[in-house]
């Protein structure tokens, strides 16, 4: 009978730890991927950077030329910006679709950059001096930002911001195993170097 309970235990927690396996490498795989006109890709790139990222988030907004730098510096990380909004604010929009549905007219990054120069409620006027300062048309980005494949895209981010149990804002995963989250200060260009070569020799 003891035997019996043990094998049970042993099927069952071989059971489970196969499905984290299994869940943890489709996470991976979401997270690690991304369309070529949402991510920075250098021709050559060994270890991939993603950051989830609130437009309305002030520690976004000084982290954001350190990490850029970075990238600068290193040439050879895949860069995967995946905003989220996490802060509730009184904007008019929700900020995380605006960078997919100007992508549709090849601005994503326009816009991801104007939100983060912007930090501000962004308002009906705010969007309309963007996307002019873009060259963004504003009836086609309104037409995308509503339809469902921006709206999934925005939910694919904040799923798996839940899923990595993050609870702020920024965040960051480097490689498939590195999660970082800033707790105290913004980290320097050189704690994102060490942070890259971290993941280069854990992946």
């Amino acid at each position: 009978m003891v035997f019996r309970i043990f094998m049970a235990v042993i099927l069952f927690a071989s059971a489970y730890f196969g499905y984290e396996a299994l869940r943890m490498s489709f996470l991976q795989n979401a997270l690690l991927s991304a369309a070529d006109e949402h991510s920075l890709h250098p021709e050559e790139h060994d270890v991939t950077f993603v950051s989830f990222i609130d437009y309305n988030c002030p520690h976004c907004k000084d982290a954001h030329p350190v990490v850029m730098e970075a990238l600068k510096q290193d040439g050879a990380v895949h860069y995967i910006p995946r905003p989220v909004d996490f802060i509730d604010t009184q904007s008019e929009y929700v900020l995380s679709r605006l960078p997919y549905a100007a992508a549709k007219q090849g601005k994503f990054w326009e816009m991801h950059e104007a939100l983060i120069e912007n930090y501000r409620v962004v308002d009906e006027q705010v969007l309309q001096d963007i996307t002019l300062g873009a060259g963004i048309d504003q009836d086609q980005l309104m037409d995308d930002y509503n339809s469902e494949e921006i709206i999934e895209l925005s939910e694919k981010n904040h799923e798996l911001h839940l899923k990595l149990r993050l609870d702020g804002t920024p965040a960051y995963a480097i490689g498939p195993k590195l999660i970082f989250q800033p707790r105290t200060r913004t980290p320097t260009t050189q704690d994102f170097l060490n942070m890259f070569e971290e993941a280069r020799s854990i992946q």
